[in-house]
């Protein structure tokens, strides 16, 4: 099994993301990352911030849905930089 090749891998972690062009077994390049906190580290320190539950995830999942997407204008830091880091 497993996804044909070539693929774009996206992998997602507590630690640290990336993203990697695969082509084959072995062939691969990574084309960017993270350069700070990884998300879900992002995640952890807010909801501490809030005094929500550990993992701070799923926490700030729930009170999201709830929430109004555009009520913060948040910054798009990053767009004209070349490469894929997060």
């Amino acid at each position: 099994g497993g996804a044909p090749f070539p693929y774009l891998l996206f992998l997602l972690s507590g630690g640290h993301s990336q993203c990697i062009a695969v082509a084959g077994v072995g062939r691969h390049v990574r084309l960017g990352g993270t350069v700070d906190d990884a998300a879900g580290e992002a995640f952890d320190k807010v909801a501490k911030l809030l005094a929500l539950d550990w993992p701070g995830g799923p926490a700030l999942e729930r009170i999201a849905r709830g929430g109004d997407p555009s009520r913060f204008p948040f910054p798009r830091p990053m767009l004209r930089r070349d490469g894929c880091d997060l």
